[in-house]
């Protein structure tokens, strides 16, 4: 269970999304008639975090490998690939995170796509 929840990224629409409703919630002690759209609101997040969640998880839906040499050379460029296999039934956006050795002197390796 653990595993599971620590392979779930939660970007930052989500963490707005919830702010929103906090800042509804603290104004409906001050006009109680947004009380009741706040916890609609709230219900409604809940919802469509647990269906992103059921979708996500349904099937393996992405298949990932490094394909490189065994050794690098210091002069030449190195060259790395990283085939993904997409299985689920629409397009996807990715960000790939990979973590390089030291030595590459790359701090910040992002690649993004879809």
């Amino acid at each position: 269970m653990r595993l599971f929840f620590k392979s779930i990224f939660l970007n930052n629409r989500f963490f707005y999304a919830g702010g929103v409703i906090v800042v509804i919630m603290f104004l409906g002690f001050f006009w109680p008639l947004l009380i009741g759209p706040a916890f609609t609101l709230m219900g409604l997040l809940g919802l469509a975090t647990l269906m992103d969640v059921f979708l996500l998880w349904r099937k393996s839906g992405i298949t990932a490998s490094r394909i490189m040499s065994e050794k690098f050379s210091n002069g030449d460029e190195n060259i790395v690939k990283i085939p993904l296999v997409n299985k689920y039934g629409m397009d996807i956006g990715i960000r790939i995170i990979d973590e390089l050795p030291e030595q590459m002197q790359e701090r910040n390796f992002k690649l993004t796509g879809k």
